[in-house]
């Protein structure tokens, strides 16, 4: 299913209403991007492996 991971967390990370409460108001400098990567992810034993799978040119 396509969708856009903002951050892993796993059952050491706790409660997700304290990771909110601590990142809520986390930001950064405007950012200009010339493409956009697809990725695909793989679970695996040992986490996650991610293969491009498309570049997309955004100009």
């Amino acid at each position: 299913m396509p969708h856009i991971t903002l951050a892993r967390l796993n059952r050491s990370s706790g409660p997700v209403d304290a990771f909110l409460a601590a990142h809520a108001a986390l930001t950064s400098a405007a950012m200009r991007f010339d493409h956009l990567v697809l990725y695909e992810s793989h679970l695996g034993p040992d986490g996650a492996w991610y293969e491009p799978v498309a570049r997309y040119p955004l100009a």
